[in-house]
């Protein structure tokens, strides 16, 4: 979690990390997180059923 918010920091160095830019970011990598997630599920059961 520090790691995303050091991120974000750094790139809005010149002012302070806006709250709908952390919650952004955070939001971003849930949702690639969760894309990945099923996709691997979608692959274990096509990897299944062939």
């Amino acid at each position: 979690m520090q790691r995303i918010e050091r991120l974000l920091g750094d790139r809005t160095s010149t002012r302070p990390t806006p709250l709908y830019e952390t919650v952004y970011g955070v939001a971003l990598v849930t949702v690639v997180c969760a894309i990945a997630a099923s996709h691997h599920a979608i692959e274990t059961l096509l990897g299944m059923l062939l």
